[in-house]
């Protein structure tokens, strides 16, 4: 089943795994898969009767799908789409044996219990299975995912730093067939620390804000190392969260200015671009509500002033 999105369809299959930790209990049967659920023994029909599931039609449809009523008697139907071998009688039996007697109440919700211990879920402790059981590694959630900016800009800051915005060599990647080209500066080949870093365009609107500070750099490799090594520590602590906002506001505009270049043929002069970084940044640091002491009104006053 198609996803529409490289990065949608890793979040929907960690559904597989998800799927271990949860038990459930049937009731009318409608929200409970068949075939990929925990819903009648350790694990899921599937995997344990593999040749029964290849014969039969309902693949994807859920418990109640399986019910047949005849004279006020309910069985199971098993849809299955051709006879049954001599060699296939004992998978068959024995699947009728763990799925037992059909016990479906219509007027009783299917439930959904965590860890078959009867513990409370918590996404926590989903975590934490899920770190022993894939191995988790190490990623700067806190300093991508801030609660002073829009959501909506966490998400292109967690697409750019795991590479996953569409640029034109991730789209060529995904089957798209297009000259691969930055339109911002016409030179390379766009990819996501190109597009964000190392074009001139980016690049200079880096050496601006860096430059008001006196700080001198060396461009980072990638999106995910300008995160780790953005640094506050000469501010007060509200100092600290506004200059730590930086990165977040230069990647919403970068990105915003090359979808307008690209889709709507329009052209932003230098000036422009760090003047929507600026006011992207004032607008953010007035959530803060505490912009009071000294250092602070020193770095917003640079920010806001330099030129």
């Amino acid at each position: 089943m198609p996803y529409g999105s490289g990065i949608w369809s890793g979040i929907a299959n960690v559904g597989t795994d998800f799927r271990k930790w949860i038990s459930f209990s049937v009731g009318n049967g409608k929200s409970i898969s068949f075939w990929e659920d925990h819903w009648c023994m350790d694990g899921a029909l599937r995997n344990r009767f593999p040749t029964v599931f290849a014969m039969c039609d309902l693949k994807e449809e859920c418990v109640a799908a399986f019910v047949r009523v005849e004279s006020d008697c309910k069985g199971w139907d098993l849809h299955l789409h051709r006879s049954i071998n001599d060699w296939e009688l004992e998978e068959v039996g024995e699947l009728l044996m763990t799925i037992g007697d059909c016990t479906i109440y219509e007027e009783v919700a299917d439930q959904r219990r965590w860890d078959t211990t009867g513990k409370t879920y918590l996404v926590s402790a989903a975590y934490m299975k899920f770190a022993q059981t894939n191995g988790v590694t190490d990623f700067p959630a806190a300093l991508v995912w801030r609660i002073e900016t829009p959501s909506k800009v966490n998400f292109l800051v967690w697409a750019a730093v795991l590479r996953k915005i569409p640029t034109m060599d991730s789209l060529k990647h995904r089957g798209f067939c297009f000259p691969n080209r930055c339109e911002m500066c016409g030179c390379c080949e766009e990819t996501a620390s190109h597009l964000l870093l190392h074009c001139s365009v980016a690049n200079e609107v880096w050496n601006f804000f860096l430059g008001a500070f006196s700080l001198r750099w060396c461009s980072p490799s990638s999106p995910a190392a300008m995160i780790l090594a953005w640094s506050g520590c000469r501010f007060s602590k509200e100092g600290k969260t506004l200059w730590s906002l930086i990165p977040h506001a230069i990647f919403r505009v970068l990105w915003k200015i090359r979808n307008d270049v690209i889709f709507n043929s329009k052209v932003y002069p230098f000036h422009i671009i760090v003047l929507k970084v600026k006011s992207t940044l004032y607008y953010w640091g007035k959530g803060l509500g505490s912009l009071i002491t000294n250092e602070t009104k020193k770095a917003k006053m640079i920010l806001m002033t330099s030129s």
